[in-house]
């Protein structure tokens, strides 16, 4: 049986914040993020990780986090990636592949269709 995972409340914003940033092609700090949502910067850990694991990962989609950054350095933060295993790519390189990638694909259908599901999944538009 599959396990539902409650959204944190800000989930949904996060989520539109992204997509309107992937739209416009760029990045967002976690304080930019925060401002947008009604969050200090440091509480975008919880949404940000619903979208990685509730939203990205099950349908397959570009990691749209991976636009979230800090202001110094415009990279994100260290808990971006999990912990686990590391490939030979170093993390640098990885970061900038998922960048491409968002910017690249979210700016079609795929992203409308992962906005449904989220609806879908319960999280209410506010």
């Amino acid at each position: 049986m599959a396990m539902t995972v409650k959204p944190p409340a800000e989930a949904r914003e996060v989520f539109e914040s992204l997509k309107s940033c992937a739209d416009n092609m760029r990045s967002v700090t976690y304080k930019e993020l925060g401002d947008a949502v009604g969050l200090p910067a440091i509480a975008s850990g919880a949404p940000l990780g619903y979208v990685w694991d509730q939203i990205c990962i099950p349908r397959k989609l570009p990691l749209l986090n991976a636009i979230a950054v800090q202001t110094d350095g415009r990279r994100p933060g260290e808990s971006f990636l999990p912990e686990g295993p590391k490939t030979d790519m170093d993390d640098e390189l990885f970061w900038r592949g998922v960048v491409l990638q968002v910017l690249g694909r979210l700016r079609n259908a795929t992203l409308r269709e992962a906005d449904a599901q989220f609806l879908r999944k319960g999280a209410k538009k506010t």
